[in-house]
C-alpha cells in the first residue's frame, strides 16, 4: 500500500519492505525503526526528508540500505546524522544545502555516494569506522566527499592526525583525503604507485609524510596535480615500524612502544629532580632528541638533574596557592622557578618579606613574557596562563643574600566559596558558588553538631549557584566534593563555612 503515516513519518511498503517517503516538516527530531509492522525498513525515499527546515538529528538503522536522491535537502538545521552499518549508497544531493550541518557518520558498508551529496554542507567532523573501505571510494565529485569543506577525520573516535595507509594499498583516489584539516603526518606503502588528483588537497597541516621505500622508489611515484600538501612535506625515506624503549633512569617503567614515529616525548616524573630531556645514548652525550622522533635509536635514555633553583633546568616545581621559601646569596642571583597551571586563568606570583626583589616571568622557550619592580620593596606579577603550558618564574633579591616568601596565587582551582545567611524565618541558608567544578559532580553539604553528623543534602553540580537550607541545629558545616553520590573520590578540598550570621 501507498501513504501509510505511523507517527510523523509517511511510508510505502512494497515486496515486503518499507521505504520512508515522507515525514511532518515541523519535526524536530525522528527515531527510523527497524521495522513497521514486522516488515523491514529498508531505505529512506527521494525527497523523504527534504525541506524538513526544523529537523536538527536523525540515525539512519542498520536495516536501512539506501538514502534516496534529495532525501534531506534543504534541511538546514539539521546538525548531526549518524548512519549505521547497513546502509550502502547515498543518492545525488542527499544533504544539499543543509548548511548547519557539522557531524556526519559514514559506516564501512557505504560503497556510493551520489554526486553533490554534500554540497553547501559546512561539515566539522566525519566518522568513520574502516579506512580500507574509505580508500575504495573513487569521488567524481568534490562535494561527494563529506571531507571537502574542511572537516576533521575521525576512525573509530579517535582523531585521525596519523595516517598509515595500508599496505595492499598502490594508489590513493582523486579526493579521498580533500581539504582533511586534521592530518599531520602520512606513511605511504613501499608499493605505492599513484597519488590521483587532490587527493591530500587542501591538508594544510601536513608536514611529513613517511615513505616506506628509497628516495629513487619516492621519484617513481606519479603524483597528481592539486597535491602540494605532499610535495612541500618533508619526506622520511625507507621508514619502518619499530619498537621503542625507555631507560628511564628512575626505577620508573614506561611500556614500549611500537610505532613509525614518536609524535611526542613520554610524559615520566622523577620526585625532586628536574628533567632535562631524552637522549639516543646511553651516556647522555650531546643534546636531547626532538619530537617527533623518528632517529634511528630504539631506545631513549632519561636525564636529570637536581632542582637546586639555580638555572632554568634547575627550576623547583611551584603549584598553584602555594608559598616556598627562597634563599639567595647575592644580589646578582635569580632563582628558578617552574609552574604549569592546570586551568587557564589568572595567577599572580609575588614576594613576602622584608627585601627589595624583583621577577620575571618566562614562557617554556624561557622568552621573557613579564618584568617586575617595585623599586623599595617585594615584586608582583600578574599574567593569564593557559592550561597545560610550562612558564618559569626568575626571582632576584636585590638586597643581597637572605631568605623571604614566593607565593603564587589565583583562583584558577576546583573549589567552592560559601557563606551562610540567616532568613528572616530563623533558617540557615548556605549559598554555594562552585568554581571550576566539572558539570554532573556532587555538591555536598555535611552539618555537624557536638562532632555528630546531624544532615546532610546532595546537588548534582550545574554550574550555578547552589542553595541548601539546613533544617537542624548545627555548629559545623562543610561543603564536599565528590565525583558522585555513590564514588565517595574527592574533587578538592572540603570548605569549612563560616557560620557566623
Amino acid at each position: 500500500g501507498g501513504g501509510l503515516i505511523i507517527g510523523n513519518l509517511r511510508y510505502t511498503v512494497s515486496n515486503d519492505e518499507v521505504t520512508i517517503t515522507g515525514c511532518d516538516t515541523s519535526v524536530t527530531e525522528v527515531e527510523i525503526p527497524e521495522e513497521i509492522d514486522g516488515y523491514p525498513v529498508t531505505s529512506i525515499g527521494n525527497s523523504a526528508f527534504e525541506y524538513c527546515s526544523s529537523l536538527t538529528s536523525i540515525t539512519i538503522p542498520g536495516s536501512v540500505t539506501s538514502i534516496g536522491d534529495y532525501a534531506f535537502e534543504d534541511c538546514n538545521s539539521l546538525k548531526r546524522i549518524n548512519i549505521l552499518n547497513g546502509v550502502t549508497s547515498i543518492g545525488y544531493d542527499a544533504f544539499k544545502y543543509c548548511y548547519s550541518l557539522t557531524s556526519i557518520t559514514i559506516p564501512c558498508s557505504v560503497t556510493s555516494i551520489g554526486y553533490d551529496a554534500f554540497y553547501d554542507c559546512e561539515i566539522k567532523e566525519v566518522h568513520i569506522t574502516d579506512l580500507d573501505a574509505w580508500l575504495k571510494f573513487n569521488f567524481d565529485d568534490l562535494y561527494e566527499n563529506p571531507l571537502s569543506n574542511g572537516a576533521d577525520l575521525y576512525i573509530n573516535g579517535v582523531l585521525a592526525e596519523n595516517i598509515v595507509i595500508p599496505d595492499n594499498v598502490s594508489a590513493v583516489n582523486a579526493w579521498s583525503f580533500y581539504n582533511c584539516k586534521s592530518i599531520k603526518t602520512l606513511v605511504l606503502p613501499e608499493n605505492l604507485e599513484y597519488i590521483k588528483k587532490s587527493a591530500f588537497y587542501g591538508c594544510s597541516n601536513l608536514s611529513r609524510v613517511f615513505y616506506e621505500g628509497s628516495e629513487a622508489e619516492w621519484e617513481d611515484v606519479l603524483i597528481y596535480p592539486e597535491n602540494d600538501s605532499i610535495t612541500n612535506a618533508e619526506i622520511i625515506y625507507n621508514a619502518r615500524e619499530k619498537t621503542y624503549s625507555f631507560n628511564t633512569n628512575c626505577g620508573v617503567t614506561l611500556p614500549d612502544i611500537s610505532a613509525y614515529f614518536l609524535e611526542k616525548a613520554p610524559e615520566i616524573e622523577n620526585e625532586g629532580k628536574a628533567f632535562l630531556g631524552w637522549y639516543d645514548n646511553e651516556s647522555l652525550s650531546g643534546s636531547p632528541v626532538s619530537f617527533p622522533y623518528y632517529g634511528s635509536a630504539s631506545v631513549l635514555y632519561a636525564a636529570w638533574t637536581e632542582r637546586t633553583g639555580e638555572s632554568f633546568d634547575e627550576a623547583i616545581e611551584i603549584k598553584a596557592n602555594g608559598e616556598y621559601n627562597v634563599t639567595t646569596e647575592n644580589s646578582s642571583q635569580i632563582f628558578y622557578c617552574e609552574f604549569t597551571p592546570e586551568i587557564t586563568g589568572e595567577y599572580s606570583f609575588y614576594t613576602s618579606g622584608n627585601y627589595d626583589t624583583c621577577g620575571y616571568l618566562y614562557d617554556s622557550g624561557k622568552n621573557q613574557l613579564a618584568y617586575n619592580d617595585n623599586g623599595v620593596n617585594n615584586f608582583k606579577i600578574t599574567s593569564n596562563l593557559t592550561a597545560g603550558n610550562k612558564y618559569y618564574i626568575g626571582v632576584k633579591n636585590k638586597s643581597g643574600a637572605g631568605t623571604f616568601a614566593l607565593i603564587c596565587e589565583t583562583d584558577c582551582v576546583p573549589g567552592t566559596k560559601t557563606v551562610c545567611i540567616e532568613a528572616a524565618t530563623g533558617e540557615k541558608i548556605f549559598v554555594c558558588v562552585p568554581n571550576y567544578i566539572e558539570n554532573d559532580y556532587r555538591i555536598i553539604l555535611a552539618c555537624y553538631k557536638g562532632g555528630r553528623l546531624t544532615e546532610t543534602h546532595s546537588v548534582k553540580n550545574e554550574g550555578d549557584t547552589i542553595y541548601f537550607v539546613a533544617s537542624k541545629p548545627f555548629d559545623l558545616a562543610k561543603i564536599m566534593v565528590w565525583e558522585s553520590f555513590f564514588n565517595p573520590t574527592p574533587v578538592c578540598k572540603p570548605e569549612t563555612v563560616n557560620i557566623k550570621s
